[in-house]
């Protein structure tokens, strides 16, 4: 019997007050597709180059990183509530030897970044990312019905690696390790494929189902889209949901040579009682990946209790700190 999947789309914000800086030359270069925004909520976005906006914000840390949430999640709310791993990877900087005790960090208003900086970001189609329905659509008045592929993994790791490249939060071209839970870990795994120069260390936690276990509930995923369409008449936000469920997946497990494609020292965490993310994911991936470490919890409660001294160690141990 299918049950009913609940998700959290909020509606766009359309007030803003724009502010800028000089920066690298990439970002003065491109200076009408790249800047910084803030809106009235205290909110700041960065644009990346197809004019998408996505909102985030930074803590210091004694390590560069970049955090990409789960579907459906809002994680760029300075509560950080909204999805487990923003909670663990705070909880995770917080362990860290001393230099990360600030709960903010400065934007670079000058060119140089002199502090290493952890970014949490929301994903295209989520939250109060704005810019990516124009060309919804454009796609849709054209009849192509591809654009829920924006939303496949590997294009959100591009999104994942302009984040990094464009906010301003670190160093143009500056490597970092990449976090992920669920499509966030799916993100990073395929950045960490695309780009292994930019990255440095890969945390996945909780990997989504993939695979042969995908196909399977593939289905009801895409039935959930159109039934949110439906409920949402003349808005885009099914196409996250239409993105995850229709076409996106892991490279196959056949396909060895993309995941040797990950130079770097990888900690993949899954906990049990999760049918969402299950452990086989991680387990296999734990397989495939070159330097990966698997770490397991029984369940959400102790993963969020033990995963973020988990994280602080092996991040220690890795020499990332």
């Amino acid at each position: 019997m299918h049950r009913a999947r609940h998700y959290v789309f909020l509606p766009l914000r359309t007030t803003v007050a724009r502010h800028h800086w000089p920066a690298s030359p990439r970002q003065a270069v491109a200076r009408k597709m790249i800047s910084t925004e803030m809106i009235e909520s205290g909110e700041t976005f960065v644009s990346l180059s197809d004019g998408t906006q996505l909102p985030f914000h930074c803590r210091r840390s004694p390590v560069n990183m970049i955090i990409g949430h789960g579907l459906g999640a809002h994680p760029a709310r300075k509560s950080w509530n909204a999805d487990i791993s923003y909670d663990i990877i705070d909880g995770a900087i917080s362990r860290l030897p001393p230099g990360a005790t600030s709960t903010s960090c400065r934007l670079d208003v000058s060119g140089s970044t002199p502090t290493k900086t952890a970014v949490f970001y929301t994903a295209r189609g989520h939250g109060t990312s704005r810019g990516w329905e124009d060309s919804a659509a454009g796609e849709e008045e054209e009849g192509r019905g591809l654009t829920h592929r924006m939303f496949h993994w590997r294009n959100l790791a591009k999104d994942m690696l302009e984040v990094a490249d464009l906010s301003g939060a670190l160093k143009e071209e500056e490597s970092f390790v990449a976090m992920g839970q669920s499509m966030g870990a799916a993100t990073a795994l395929y950045l960490a494929m695309d780009h292994p120069e930019r990255i440095d260390g890969l945390v996945l936690m909780r990997a989504p189902r993939a695979w042969e276990s995908r196909k399977i509930v593939a289905s009801e995923g895409v039935r959930d889209a159109e039934n949110f369409r439906r409920a949402n008449p003349g808005t885009f936000h099914h196409l996250p949901l239409l993105g995850a469920w229709s076409g996106t997946d892991l490279p196959p497990k056949e396909d060895s040579g993309a995941y040797r494609r990950v130079q770097c020292p990888v900690l993949i965490l899954s906990h049990g009682k999760d049918a969402a993310h299950p452990i086989d994911t991680g387990e296999a991936l734990a397989r495939l990946i070159p330097h990966a470490e698997f770490v397991t919890a029984e369940d959400e409660s102790s993963a969020r209790r033990t995963w973020p001294q988990e994280i602080a160690n092996w991040l220690v141990k890795q020499n990332l700190v």
